[in-house]
């Protein structure tokens, strides 16, 4: 998936000797001493188990081709990616998932790591099948757990809006009869990491406060409705669902109270070996910036890296995919896709970002294997603009070739 891939160094802050997690990191981590770390993928069996804990992760490294990169750039094609440490537990009734990363990036002759916790929580299964989470979780909204099936995840997770981890309480619903629900409250984003940004060492993206803008994130508020067709049927399912959030965004330079929110409608099914998902978001960030800073340019992070991105937009997703049942010489596993994914944005005079990955993923017991190939207009992941392609951005076109070879334990 899309982690780890390496940003544009103009993307770092100067701050090269901090080493502290801010306050809601630190609450995460803790909780990551007393809690199992998540669980792997479905081939993932787990490294060792302590009664109910099982521990486990992975290691994984990225072969990467750019188009835009200059001959000097090409050593480094290769590269360590991730190490995840995780554990879990289920007891039937207590439940509790946490998972560490740690990244590595090597570009323009330097080297940049960062560490965070992905999530950290507890929870209670209800005797109706309901359950409760509280701690660091996925974020209900849009298409779930991923709106892709590449590498590098559509758009919609490079402005918060796939994959998001915050830290508050969920509730799942239990099925009704085809039916279900997910509400949350979160307190506010996950927090801070190991890095050498001010604020953005974390996996999923968020609203930053990186030098002057003084921005944070603070009470969202999540509901996610679905249905789901065709249960019990193991050639054909069909889901079709809608999602809203609403959040503060205060501003602590301004003394001022933004807010964010943002809709979503999707479709998801299954046909047999083919599969296809739809998805239309709609996001707005109203913040109070101090004087001089753009109102219509919102500053975001992950990985240890901040950018930019329009203050409000559309984002329009298809995907389809196709697992042959031909097999493959050493896998026991494989499918085919492609993921497209466009921004329009609504500030003027802003070009459209475009991201489309052809690729395919293959499996064999712990092993797994995802090759890519992304073009794109002003992708950070893909293209060369990656600090502003997501706000202004260009109507140039870039491509990558990416292989990443990752082995869970």
């Amino acid at each position: 998936m899309a982690e780890g891939a390496g940003a544009s160094l103009e993307a770092r802050r100067a701050d090269t000797g901090r080493t502290l997690f801010r306050s809601r990191f630190t609450i995460a981590a803790l909780a990551a001493l007393t809690l199992p770390m998540m669980a792997a993928p479905a081939q993932a069996d787990g490294l060792f188990e302590v009664g109910p804990v099982e521990f486990g992760g992975a290691i994984r490294g990225n072969v990467t081709y750019r188009d835009y990169n200059t001959p000097d750039e090409f050593d480094d094609w290769f590269e360590f990616d991730t190490l995840i440490t995780r554990a879990d537990f289920d007891t039937g009734r207590f439940i509790g998932s946490a998972q560490g990363r740690l990244y590595y990036y090597h570009q323009d002759g330097q080297d940049h790591d960062t560490a965070f916790v992905h999530h950290a929580w507890l929870g209670y299964r209800f005797d109706d099948g309901s359950v409760v989470h509280a701690g660091v979780h996925q974020v209900p909204f849009g298409l779930l757990p991923y709106a892709s099936d590449n590498w590098f995840f559509s758009i919609a997770y490079y402005v918060g809006l796939e994959d998001d981890y915050d830290l508050g309480f969920k509730y799942v619903s239990p099925d009704w009869d085809g039916w279900s629900l997910q509400a949350a409250w979160y307190i506010g984003d996950e927090g801070d990491g190991i890095g050498r940004s001010e604020d953005s060492a974390r996996y999923s993206y968020d609203i930053v406060d990186e030098g002057a803008n003084g921005n944070d994130e603070e009470n969202q508020f999540n509901l996610r409705v679905a249905r789901t067709f065709f249960q019990g049927d193991d050639d054909r399912s069909l889901e079709l669902g809608a999602s809203g959030q609403w959040g503060e965004v205060p501003n602590d330079i301004t003394g001022q109270d933004g807010d964010h929110w943002a809709a979503a409608v999707h479709l998801r099914g299954e046909e047999g070996r083919f599969g296809y998902d739809l998805e239309f978001v709609t996001y707005d960030i109203n913040q109070k910036v101090p004087a001089g800073l753009n109102p219509d340019v919102v500053q975001m992070g992950a990985f240890d890296f901040p950018y930019n991105v329009a203050s409000g937009g559309e984002i329009y997703l298809a995907n389809l995919r196709y697992s042959p049942e031909y097999k493959l010489p050493f896998f026991e596993s494989w499918t085919v896709y492609n993921n497209f994914s466009v921004l329009t944005k609504d500030p003027s005079g802003f070009e459209d970002t475009i991201h489309n990955i052809t690729g395919a993923y293959f499996s064999k017991g712990p092993w797994f294997i995802t090759l890519d190939y992304g073009v794109g207009q002003g992708s950070p992941f893909i293209t060369r603009d990656f600090t502003n392609g997501l706000a202004a951005g260009s109507d140039e076109w870039d491509s990558r070739i990416n292989l990443n070879v990752a082995l869970y334990y």
